[in-house]
Parts: C-alpha cells; structure tokens; sequence
C-alpha cells in the first residue's frame, strides 16, 4: 500500500541514458533508485549523477544501492526483510502470521 514502482528500461533507440533502473512513488513522494551489483559498492555513473540531480532540485529522491537493505536503510522504511523462495530477501509489510503462512507454503 502506498507505493507504485515500475522497471525502467534505458536500451533501444528510444530509452534515455541515465535513466535510474526503479522509478518509483512512495507515499506521494517520487523516489528512483539506482541498482548496482551487490558485489561492488554502489555509484552512479556521470550520466546518472546528471539524472540524480534532477530529481533532488525537483525535491524527488534519488538512491543508488546495491542491496534491499539498503534500499530500507536509504528510504527509513520500516520493513522486515526475510528469507523467502530460496532464501532471497523481498522487502514485505506482512505480519507475522502472514510472514509464517507465506514460509509454510514455500
């Protein structure tokens, strides 16, 4: 509730570079997000520092990140992040009932 997020796809003749890979609105506040590899620590390229800067002069939010947890951190959600299929993290707002029932039929 209260967040709508989409994939942005920059290839092709028609996608702008420097375009963040998650754009997104959070509770009425447009936040995108930048995802690198978990295995190195996160920084935008020039290109999407550009982009970036946009968004914070239009007081928008801009992350760059490289794990779920981060993403939390960044944005001071209030989420628990738990193991599920296969032990990957989902970023949830699940109850503990809810949390156990979704682990029972996994």
């Amino acid at each position: 509730p209260g967040v709508f997020a989409y994939k942005h796809y920059s290839g092709g003749p028609f996608g702008l570079s420097g375009v963040h890979d998650i754009i997104c609105c959070l509770r009425g506040k447009f936040v995108s997000i930048e995802v690198k590899n978990p295995k190195i620590e996160p920084k935008y390229s020039r290109k999407q520092a550009e982009f970036a800067k946009k968004i914070e002069k239009a007081k928008g939010i801009s992350i760059c990140v490289n794990s779920l947890e981060q993403v939390a951190e960044k944005l001071n959600l209030n989420v628990r992040l738990f193991p599920l299929f296969n032990k990957s993290k989902h970023l949830t707002g699940l109850t503990n009932a809810d949390e156990e029932a979704v682990q029972g039929s996994a």
